[in-house]
């Protein structure tokens, strides 16, 4: 979205960096560009502030760049490990929670995820035949 209107309006990502400036706004041009290739988006007030002031410059309705926004990324290096999230990911009686018995409620207790990456593929019909989940944990007990 970001980047047609830019086109549609002819502006440079320098002519609103400049604009931006003006209103004492300093968003660097590889945010910018950042924004506009969908590799992050704006979450911090500053940021946000940025995204407001960029819509009348492009000729866009109040709240159209904001309704655009997902939801905020966690902040921190580590994520709290959610102690359903085996039975969940599992399932009530699954083979995993036969094989393990009553260690099963305890799975992943003493570790903390440090990061976590999904890759889902898609087939022809837009079905997911293909999931992969990467974990890092820390130990946090021996």
């Amino acid at each position: 979205m970001l980047r047609e209107a830019l086109r549609r309006r002819g502006l440079s990502l320098e002519r609103i960096r400049d604009r931006l400036h003006a209103q004492q706004i300093n968003v660097s041009l590889a945010t910018l560009s950042y924004w506009q290739s969908g590799r992050s988006q704006p979450e911090r007030h500053q940021s946000l502030r940025a995204v407001d002031a960029l819509e009348p410059m492009l000729d866009l309705p109040a709240g159209t760049l904001r309704s655009l926004l997902g939801p905020h990324r966690p902040r921190g290096r580590t994520m709290p490990v959610n102690s359903a999230a085996p039975q969940s990911l599992y399932g009530e009686n699954s083979d995993m929670e036969q094989a393990l018995g009553e260690a099963f409620s305890h799975f992943n207790t003493g570790v903390q995820s440090i990061g976590i990456h999904e890759t889902v593929c898609l087939d022809e019909h837009r079905s997911p035949p293909e999931t992969s989940v990467t974990m890092v944990l820390k130990a946090v007990r021996d």
